[in-house]
């Protein structure tokens, strides 16, 4: 065994694991867009270009990183002393994720202030939030400034150290504030920044803390895709369900004397978008709009369970 290959497996061994898991992780956040772009067509546009914003970071993340362990790996193969100094391209990854971290934790801040209209609980997102993109900047900085692996012990403490408690520390708010608010979580990522910040902290002179910032972003940008795919699930209403054969003689229509039991309307294959009823009911335009969509009120043939708040209308497409 060459004298240098424990110390390769601390180093750019934990960087390889890493980078391999965040490759996984890519493509669930791969799979994910996809979903809710096929999922959600008619959102808001700017949401859209958020999300299509978020996936481009992540893959020029994910190509930083791999073309970063090709340099040291595959290139500098056999060379030892070409691996003490650093390259632009993990620099840059790291800027990517404190991007990424911040994109995703702003979402959620928003979110959160949207449903709380609790300024104080945003005040304090928000300034930790900035702190986050303040030493995230410095940190990059002082790491192009270092050309070698071995000086990145002296910014632990006055940019790297921060830089985790302030990704933690609004993380951790934000899940508990979710938790609270939505009565849904967003495990995974203030675990992960957690793990960086103690590995960094216990394992300095190792690549422990690199491998999970490879992953960190990917965990960002799955929980808030995730939080958008299940909207409708969350809210128990809203999704799109398409019936085929729908046995029409179930439903009695009292709209416009229109008879929906009849065999024309039998076999029909129906397009169902359930949605809340107006508080107060629907207004006598609304009932009588011969041009507008019939709404059916079939809570009767709708299970119960599902629906925890008031009933349900359908809103047919034939």
């Amino acid at each position: 065994m060459e004298p240098y290959e424990p110390l390769l497996a601390e180093t750019f061994g934990l960087a390889y694991i890493g980078a391999m898991v965040s490759l996984a992780l890519y493509g669930f956040t791969t799979l994910q867009t996809y979903l809710y772009f096929s999922y959600y067509p008619n959102d808001n546009g700017r949401l859209k270009i958020f999300v299509a914003t978020l996936w481009i970071l992540e893959t020029l993340h994910i190509i930083f990183v791999n073309q970063f362990l090709y340099i040291y790996l595959i290139i500098n193969f056999g060379e030892p002393l070409a691996l003490l100094r650093g390259h632009w391209t993990l620099r840059t990854s790291v800027l990517l994720n404190v991007i990424i971290a911040a994109f995703v934790q702003i979402f959620f801040t928003t979110r959160i202030h949207l449903l709380s209209k609790n300024y104080i609980l945003s005040g304090v997102l928000g300034f930790f939030i900035l702190a986050h993109i303040a030493f995230g900047i410095e940190t990059v900085v002082r790491i192009f400034e270092r050309t070698l692996f071995t000086e990145l012990r002296k910014i632990k403490f006055n940019s790297a150290v921060p830089l985790s408690i302030s990704t933690v520390v609004p993380d951790v708010l934000i899940s508990a504030s979710l938790c609270y608010y939505l009565k849904s979580k967003k495990d995974g990522t203030y675990a992960a920044s957690v793990a960086e910040l103690v590995l960094l902290l216990v394992l300095p002179n190792s690549f422990a803390y690199m491998a999970v910032d490879f992953c960190l972003g990917k965990l960002f940008a799955n929980a808030l895709l995730a939080t958008l795919n299940t909207r409708n699930y969350i809210r128990g209403i809203g999704s799109d369900i398409v019936m085929s054969d729908f046995d029409a003689a179930k439903i009695e229509s009292g709209i416009g004397g229109q008879d929906f039991t009849s065999n024309s309307h039998r076999g029909s294959s129906l397009q169902v978008r359930i949605s809340r009823i107006p508080e107060g009911g629907f207004s006598e335009s609304q009932r009588s709009d011969k041009s507008g969509p019939i709404f059916l009120d079939v809570s009767g043939a709708l299970n119960s369970k599902d629906l925890k708040e008031r009933p349900a209308s359908a809103h047919f497409i034939v």
